[in-house]
């Protein structure tokens, strides 16, 4: 499943950091041989600080522009990029060959309206819906560790004391925990926390699943050559979101257990409240996820960015 992958990163890191001890005194017992002129320790922040292996700011300087440069490599290296040359040098070439009496000064009045305008809106929604994606991820996360605590943690009185949670229907002198006291008198399974944890950790790989899928909303699903496509991308979307509705549903049937081994009335309102918290905030990401910018919006970027070369031939040949 999806969360493998996540689970298998953090068993790497956590192998890496594996042979590296910090006793409760802040001081690293043992770890691995590094060389002191490149790398330090923060000590001063903590234990759990003095794990990582920190480069000194004459080496990070470096590495972070490496980086840098790797990073805008990957961008700039893709079709799109070759195509605005083309147009570019092409239309260098038609203007000085053919029409070199139409060299005239320009403004780039043009640019702001057709180019920069468009764009930095597209931008700017773009990052808005991000961060609203971001904030329903982490109200996600945060909801569901309460579900969980909730699911495992939660008591209430029972017929002789506070021990509701684990009253069995079987007496005291027997050798059990207690009868419940009608008509909430079935006791709760052992395995309810972890039933609930299965749960939300299959919630978490569908969800993740879900939004790993390729999105939708590209120009060519609009045609025959990306009907396929958007068809698939639409059935992966359904499958994802019947399953995700489907635990979800399961955790509202857990906390029918809890009520039926005694919970009250106002705390299994709220464990459900909290469910109910899981599924606005699984909507939000669903709508993140499957409304797109729109096409027109896009389709105009593209194809004004490979045009604009040709409206700006005659300044080129003014410049030169």
């Amino acid at each position: 499943m999806a969360l493998a992958s996540t689970r298998s990163h953090q068993d790497h890191v956590k192998a890496m950091a594996s042979n590296v001890e910090v006793n409760f005194s802040g001081n690293i017992a043992k770890g691995p041989k590094f060389c002191r002129c490149c790398f330090y320790r923060r000590f001063k922040r903590g234990k759990l600080a003095s794990i990582v292996l920190v480069p000194r700011r004459s080496l990070r300087v470096w590495l972070d522009f490496a980086a840098h440069v790797h990073v805008v490599w990957d961008l700039m290296m893709v079709p799109d990029t070759f195509l605005v040359l083309v147009s570019s040098f092409a239309s260098v070439f038609i203007f000085e060959e053919y029409l070199s009496h139409l060299a005239v000064s320009l403004n780039w009045t043009a640019v702001s309206l057709m180019l920069a305008f468009p764009l930095q809106n597209a931008i700017k929604e773009a990052y808005k819906r991000r961060e609203t994606a971001l904030m329903s991820l982490v109200d996600f996360r945060a909801t569901a560790l309460n579900v969980y605590l909730a699911n495992s943690v939660w008591d209430w009185p029972g017929a002789d004391t506070f021990n509701g949670r684990e009253e069995d229907n079987r007496p005291v002198d027997q050798g059990g925990k207690g009868m419940k006291k009608k008509p909430c008198n079935i006791a709760l399974p052992v395995d309810h926390s972890d039933r609930v944890r299965q749960m939300l950790l299959r919630l978490f790989d569908a969800v993740q699943e879900t939004l790993l899928i390729p999105r939708a909303g590209h120009a060519r699903m609009e045609y025959r050559c990306g009907h396929r496509e958007l068809g698939q991308v639409e059935f992966a979307l359904e499958s994802g979101r019947k399953e995700i509705l489907r635990l979800l549903g399961r955790l509202h049937r857990a906390v029918e257990d809890l009520k039926a081994a005694g919970m009250p009335a106002n705390e299994a309102s709220r464990i459900n409240q909290y469910n109910m918290f899981l599924a606005r905030d699984f909507e939000r990401l669903w709508a993140a996820k499957v409304y797109y910018t729109p096409i027109a919006l896009r389709a105009m970027l593209r194809v004004v960015i490979q045009l604009l070369p040709f409206a700006y031939g005659p300044y080129w040949l003014y410049v030169a």
